[in-house]
């Protein structure tokens, strides 16, 4: 079976949205440590405010909010988790 895709217009996409269940399909790590918690997750679960994610096979619990630029309005997906903080660039969404 094919996936399903949508055109997202990422600037005007409500925060609400990235609500549910996630899986990091691909990545890159620029400056992030390559073993952190955050850079080895695969799945995550946001919620309001709340952010539960599977790093093999263990459970982290911590934080999330979008942040987006003043110019183009791209979405900033902010992740806290312990003493861990990180920032993503939201570029492609499958759901």
């Amino acid at each position: 079976m094919s996936e399903l895709l949508f055109d997202i217009n990422l600037q005007q996409l409500p925060d609400e949205y990235l609500a549910g269940e996630w899986h990091v399909a691909d990545r890159v790590l620029n400056r992030t440590d390559p073993h952190s918690s955050l850079a080895r997750a695969e799945r995550f679960q946001l919620q309001p405010g709340q952010l539960k994610m599977a790093v093999e096979g263990q459970e982290e619990h911590g934080r999330w909010r979008v942040q987006r630029d003043d110019v183009l309005r791209r979405p900033y997906l902010e992740l806290e988790v312990a003493e861990e903080q990180t920032r993503a660039l939201i570029t492609r969404l499958r759901r």
